[in-house]
């Protein structure tokens, strides 16, 4: 199950209104994220290239997150464990699966928000797009985690949760950038290791206009 998910900027922050390394003045309070009519998180941003943050623990089964991310490796029924999609087409929302090329073919969107059957047989559209979006993201050490505190040292997104697993959108670059002046809803679900699917969650990123 997920514990915490955001779209940070590219450092990770976990505040927003701080400087590039992460630095809050202390004085400056945390700013209030604003929520759509279905009560998603927006994270508004000046810049598609966002680092979409999702942490996970055991479900009710008591299994832990899977970790099985991007081709070659062996992706039961053919999907990712970590299964992302987005409501809007990231750069040029190019549908073939090519992550060896990080800055140049897009991802593409899936709308309605729906994951399509699991199988047998999955959706091979969705199953592609979900691993097209997947093979984007990295799994972090939680020793050493991709997100920072408003100190800007290295801080776990929702700590008190235990998470056990932290993955991190590294690998989305200006060529998977959100459109900017629209509102893209992100959904994602973890799968455990024994191929349970836990609930969905989703938010919003708002990039603003130049």
């Amino acid at each position: 199950m997920i514990t915490f998910i955001a779209a940070l900027n590219t450092e990770g922050c976990l505040q927003q209104g701080c400087d590039p390394g992460c630095i809050c003045n202390p004085l400056t309070p945390t700013p209030t994220i604003p929520r759509d009519a279905q009560d998603r998180p927006i994270f508004i941003h000046r810049s598609g290239v966002v680092n979409i943050v999702i942490e996970g623990k055991a479900g009710n089964s008591g299994q832990p997150p899977g970790t099985a991310l991007a081709e070659p490796m062996p992706l039961p029924g053919g999907r990712p464990d970590l299964q992302v999609k987005v409501s809007m087409p990231l750069g040029d929302g190019d549908a073939i699966v090519t992550c060896t090329v990080p800055n140049v073919d897009g991802v593409p969107a899936i709308e309605p928000p729906d994951f399509g059957p699991d199988g047998p047989p999955p959706s091979p559209s969705i199953s592609a797009a979900l691993r097209d979006m997947a093979c984007r993201f990295i799994q972090a050490s939680l020793d050493a985690p991709c997100t920072k505190g408003p100190n800007g040292t290295e801080s776990l997104g929702n700590p008190g949760a235990n998470p056990v697993v932290q993955f991190c959108s590294t690998k989305l670059g200006f060529g998977q950038a959100f459109p900017v002046g629209m509102d893209t809803v992100v959904t994602a679900r973890l799968r455990d290791s024994s191929g349970n699917l836990g609930p969905p969650e989703g938010f919003v990123v708002r990039v603003l206009p130049p």
